[in-house]
């Protein structure tokens, strides 16, 4: 520690000499005597970071079973060289986000050529020739490079190089199918107007039994007369037919029922 010309304190590193051999050798010396060795605590609470589950995991590990049944019909062969089978103890690692997947990949194995063959057969309705969505189907490539992030097996180098300009070619076809026509709007089926009247007088009905009320009173039911409270939801009327000012209406709790589905609160709004 000195002072400078303005009287302002510097600190100046002590030099040292070293020779170009010695220069990595050094610096991973220097990386493993700087880091600190971790409080128990500290252990804990990065553990409980990096095991979190992460939201979109379960539909990522749903993407790329269906990506493995796809090589197990197709290329079988191939599918013994890409494709190993979990243990128990591997699917119950919270830290890997398994969820109902059985089999993984050698990613440092897998070529491009093979995700790009089973996105191009991809068809939402092959008769119709009709085809998914451009975003649809890049949630496969998503899923990929998310589970090869989890050790010990990374893709090759040549996976994300040969897949980029497959990418941009597949959303330029998909483009120009669409304008003709040919690419679904929605991944989801649509529901007939008949199908969409019952589940609307069936949350009406469920909610009516559910807080012995009245049909107009559940009518005016919005998001901001309900909310969760444990493991109920509670209702609050903004009025009820005695109360026009809304200064007494009480709270109703309302609970699921997983005995009998038909008749359950929770499942009819969500359906609703």
């Amino acid at each position: 520690m000195g002072r400078t010309g303005s009287g302002k304190a510097s600190f100046h590193a002590k030099k040292r000499k070293t020779n170009r051999g010695d220069s990595d050798s050094d610096s991973s010396s220097d990386e493993d005597r700087l880091k600190p060795k971790q409080k128990t605590s500290h252990v804990a609470a990065v553990e409980k970071t990096t095991s979190f589950t992460v939201k979109c995991m379960p539909d990522y590990r749903r993407r790329k079973m269906k990506f493995v049944d796809f090589i197990v019909k197709e290329y079988p062969a191939l599918a013994e060289e890409l494709i190993y089978e979990l243990t128990p103890e591997q699917m119950a690692d919270p830290r890997r986000h398994y969820h109902k997947a059985t089999h993984d990949f050698y990613f440092q194995k897998l070529p491009a050529s093979v995700l790009q063959s089973f996105l191009s057969s991809q068809w939402k309705d092959k008769e119709k020739g009709i085809k998914y969505t451009f975003d649809h189907l890049r949630k496969y490539h998503d899923a990929i490079l998310k589970c090869a992030e989890f050790p010990p097996y990374n893709l090759p180098r040549s996976y994300g190089i040969e897949m980029r300009p497959y990418l941009d070619n597949l959303e330029k076809e998909l483009a120009d199918a669409k304008s003709d026509g040919k690419v679904t709007e929605q991944d989801a089926d649509p529901i007939c107007f008949g199908l969409y009247k019952q589940l609307c007088i069936w949350a009406v009905m469920t909610g009516r039994w559910n807080l012995m009320a009245r049909p107009m009173n559940v009518d005016g039911i919005s998001f901001q007369n309900f909310w969760a409270n444990g493991d109920s939801v509670i209702f609050k009327y903004n009025t009820n037919k005695k109360d026009r000012k809304g200064a007494n209406t009480t709270e109703k709790h309302c609970y699921a029922n997983p005995e009998n589905p038909f008749i359950c609160l929770f499942l009819a709004l969500g359906c609703y």
